[in-house]
């Protein structure tokens, strides 16, 4: 079907697949807005959503003001033509777009207007960080540094506990209890907070993640599983947090920043027993922290930059699935002999668990 046909009545057109949204694109719109067509793939926009395209949503992708007022026109026209009034919301809904650190926010305006003091108050809290959320976060790090530190390791070793005595071992699996209950605590406050917003009609924006009692249970299982991966094999845990949270719907921007946070936790946490048990090289890390620290500053700064210019926040997706990709290459091929000696028979016998000693120690 031809979606430029003259003979497209309204519901043709709100059935449009984003194929077809992408064929109007191409043939209704000016050169200079053919750049932007990648907002229909990114967005997945369909019928229903080209017709309730407006300003707003379009300056998220940075176009052109005098592009938007083609676009705009364009689509006024196509109204126009199905006999669908200027002011119509196809989708029949009253969904809210992304807002702006800088923007106001509709939300907060209608929950004056209506006096609904539940949603002021959600509105209000969400507008900034939550100190108890911050403290949670370094209780649980500091808890599990404390447990690290008293199981001791390398000539450390303040209770004079040693690896296979009960002691050792419940400081090891101590840390355990300390995560299931600052999980449970955050668990109850999301799945409370998702009631709450369900009791007095809080409108989602379009990257909101819904707290409910099923993702309270399954993303923090994955997460859990990538921070165990990262302690054991010394990868990044964002390898499995960025593409998780991609497919949460989080907005890229965003995804990057808290896998970032994420990951700052974990691998701190990672750090220190690598250090206790003598098994980081000193001269190394100092010099790899020193460049991942300038080149993670350059990247952070040219990648903005130029999805800025661009106004493509997809380009975030691109290096997360390249860093994703070379990733899993770089750990095959550094693991390969060891696959092919175990396959030969020449790999080294099993040790036990308190004989097994790293190598690269303190020097």
């Amino acid at each position: 079907m031809d979606p430029t046909s003259s003979h497209e009545t309204a519901a043709t057109v709100l059935a449009w697949t984003p194929e077809e949204v992408k064929q109007w694109w191409r043939r209704s719109l000016p050169p200079g807005c053919q750049e932007y067509i990648s907002i229909v793939d990114e967005c997945e926009l369909d019928g229903t959503d080209l017709l309730d395209l407006d300003q707003e949503s379009l300056m998220q992708f940075d176009v052109k003001k005098m592009l938007i007022m083609k676009i705009l026109r364009r689509i006024k026209m196509l109204k126009k033509s199905l006999g669908i009034p200027e002011n119509y919301r196809a989708s029949g809904t009253t969904e809210v777009k992304n807002i702006g650190p800088n923007d106001a926010d509709p939300r907060m305006t209608k929950a004056v207007a209506d006096d609904n003091q539940m949603l002021i108050e959600i509105l209000e809290r969400e507008r900034y960080h939550s100190s108890w959320k911050i403290i949670l976060m370094f209780s649980l790090m500091a808890c599990c540094l404390i447990l690290t530190l008293l199981k001791g390791g390398h000539g450390f070793n303040l209770l004079d506990v040693h690896c296979g005595q009960m002691g050792y071992w419940a400081l090891t699996f101590g840390v355990v209890p300390c995560v299931l209950v600052i999980s449970v605590i955050a668990r109850n406050f999301l799945v409370d907070d998702f009631e709450k917003k369900a009791e007095c009609g809080y409108e989602y924006l379009p990257h909101d993640v819904k707290w409910d009692s099923r993702a309270t249970i399954i993303y923090p299982a994955v997460c859990s599983c990538a921070g165990l991966c990262a302690g054991m094999f010394g990868i990044g845990g964002g390898i499995v947090k960025g593409p998780l949270m991609l497919q949460m719907n989080v907005l890229p921007a965003v995804t990057s920043a808290t896998s970032a946070t994420m990951i700052l936790f974990t691998s701190s946490m990672a750090s220190v027993s690598y250090i206790l048990f003598g098994q980081l090289n000193v001269h190394y890390a100092v010099v790899l922290a020193t460049e991942g620290l300038i080149f993670t500053f350059i990247g952070q700064v040219a990648l903005n930059k130029i999805v800025k210019y661009y106004g493509r926040p997809s380009l975030i997706i691109l290096v997360i699935g390249l860093v994703v990709a070379m990733s899993a290459v770089m750990m095959g091929w550094n693991s390969f002999h060891y696959i092919t000696d175990l396959i030969e028979g020449k790999a080294e016998g099993g040790k036990s668990v308190c004989d097994a000693k790293g190598e690269g120690r303190l020097l």
